[in-house]
């Protein structure tokens, strides 16, 4: 059976390689060309949850998002509806910025 691994490996391995996308670098970036799609976002109101109990998890950070449209509200010269309002871990923000590194650099 020693030929049945080696065939069931060489399988997952060109799986692998099918499904990986390829690296594609995007154009480098120019800041005069920018057209944000969202207005303002704001990160804010840090909250350290902790959970009581035995199958809890450790306690972690959690910030609010707010994402604001680009239009500001009518009668109004500062401020444009909130399109989304999130609460996010800590962590995402880390693997949000690992993300970005590994796809942009």
């Amino acid at each position: 059976f020693p030929n049945m691994h080696q065939s069931n490996a060489n399988n997952v391995n060109h799986l692998n390689s099918t499904l990986s996308k390829p690296k594609i670098k995007p154009p480098p970036y120019n800041p005069d060309a920018f057209e944000p799609v969202f207005g303002p976002i704001t990160v804010t109101d840090p909250i350290l949850v902790q959970s009581p109990g035995v199958f809890s998890g450790p306690p972690h950070w959690i910030y609010n998002v707010v994402v604001r449209d680009l239009k500001k509200i009518d009668g109004q010269d500062q401020f444009s509806a909130v399109v989304s309002n999130v609460r996010r871990r800590f962590r995402h923000f880390v693997a949000l910025e690992d993300r970005l590194r590994a796809d942009c650099l």
